[in-house]
C-alpha cells in the first residue's frame, strides 16, 4: 500500500481529495497515520455511487480500517439511493465486516439518514432501541458536529435516550 501524508492541516486542505474529509472524520478514522491511503483516492474523487463502489471493491486484502475508511468515502458522495445504500450494506457486511454501532455513527457523520434506516432493517424492536441507544449520544453529536440537521433530528426523534432536555420541540419532528 502507498500512503500520502501532510505536515500539515492546511497542506491536507489544499489537497482536492483529502479536503474532502470532514477534519473530525480525518482524525476519528486515523486517514493520518500512515497517512491517506492511495486506494481511497478514486472513491474520493467518484462523480457516482458506481464509479466509488467499483473501485472500493477493487482493493485486495482490505483489512477494517481500511474498509471502515471505504464505507465513510461512499457515504460521503451526495444523495445515495436506496438501493445504492443497500450495496453499501452488504459490503460493509462482506469479509471484515463492519458493526452495525459503526454502520449508524457513518451515517450521522456522513448525514445519511437513509443509511442510518435501512442499516436497521430486519431488526426486532427491542434490539434496534438497544442498538440506537448504544449510539444516539454520540451520533446526535456527530450529526450537529458536521452540521448535517436532518440526521440529527432523526436521532433525537428515536427517543432511545435524552440526549438534552433543551433541545428544541421543532428537532423532534420526524
Amino acid at each position: 500500500m502507498t500512503y500520502i501524508t501532510f505536515s500539515t492541516e492546511e497542506k491536507r486542505l489544499q489537497h482536492p481529495q483529502a479536503s474532502k474529509i470532514h477534519k473530525g472524520l480525518w482524525y476519528t478514522y486515523e486517514f493520518y497515520y500512515p497517512g491517506l491511503d492511495e486506494s481511497l483516492l478514486p472513491l474520493l474523487s467518484a462523480s457516482n455511487f458506481a464509479e466509488a463502489f467499483a473501485a472500493a471493491k477493487g482493493v485486495p486484502d482490505v483489512d477494517e480500517k481500511l474498509k471502515q475508511q471505504q464505507v465513510l468515502c461512499i457515504a460521503l458522495l451526495p444523495n445515495l439511493l436506496d438501493d445504492e445504500v443497500d450495496l453499501l450494506l452488504e459490503y460493509a457486511n462482506d469479509g471484515p465486516a463492519l458493526s452495525r454501532e459503526t454502520i449508524l455513527l457513518t451515517s450521522a457523520q456522513t448525514g445519511k439518514t437513509n443509511l442510518a434506516k435501512r442499516s436497521l432493517q430486519g431488526l426486532d424492536d427491542t434490539s434496534t432501541r438497544a442498538l440506537i441507544k448504544a449510539v444516539q449520544i454520540e451520533a446526535f453529536q456527530w450529526a450537529c458536529r458536521i452540521g448535517q440537521l436532518e440526521t440529527a433530528q432523526w436521532f433525537v426523534a428515536q427517543d432511545s435516550v435524552n440526549l438534552l432536555p433543551s433541545v428544541p420541540a421543532t428537532m423532534r419532528q420526524n
